[in-house]
């Protein structure tokens, strides 16, 4: 979870992965990751705070699952669906870089 807090609001992403075991034919068609996007006032409760966005990344049948690319792509999805701004867009851009950073 990454949470970005601005001057008048928070907001909080959250990925969550699914990577179904290899099998052929794959046996869920939904593999891959799902970013969602939620924000509410600063200080709320993330447990309170309202979706805004939601981005998905899925797997080709020849992809190599990895939550890394999987992120990224699903983060991109759900920034453009949520429409903000560059400036909020580099913010949380940022954000994430400095927080996965090893």
């Amino acid at each position: 979870m990454l949470i970005t807090t601005f001057t008048d609001k928070d907001i909080t992403i959250d990925w969550v992965h699914n990577n179904p075991v290899r099998t052929i034919p794959r046996t869920c068609l939904l593999a891959g990751t799902v970013c969602i996007i939620s924000e509410g006032p600063k200080g709320t409760q993330t447990s309170r705070m309202d979706k805004v966005a939601e981005g998905h990344s899925v797997l080709a049948d020849k992809d190599r699952f990895n939550k890394s690319i999987g992120r990224k792509v699903s983060l991109v999805r759900a920034l453009k669906s949520a429409g903000y701004a560059r400036a909020i867009r580099k913010d949380i851009w940022i954000a994430y870089l400095t927080h996965t950073k090893k």
